[in-house]
């Protein structure tokens, strides 16, 4: 879970190629990116990019398991 996922999603909606109809799926993703990789960056590569530019993203990993966002690279 994303402690501030109001404030992620507009970002990482903003970066990546292509529309999302299921909130709760893209963010999903994420954190099962962040919680598998046992990092708290998680990358959007040129190619699923709308300006065709990497972009990471910063995290904070919570005592309780959970994420918050920080910034974006």
């Amino acid at each position: 879970m994303i402690t501030n996922v109001e404030d992620f999603l507009p970002v990482l909606k903003g970066v990546l190629r292509g529309s999302f109809s299921d909130d709760r799926e893209l963010v999903g993703g994420v954190v099962s990116r962040l919680q598998d990789s046992d990092t708290v960056h998680y990358g959007v590569t040129r190619w699923r990019a709308k300006d065709t530019q990497d972009h990471e993203f910063t995290f904070q990993k919570n005592e309780d398991g959970t994420f918050t966002y920080l910034y974006k690279h």
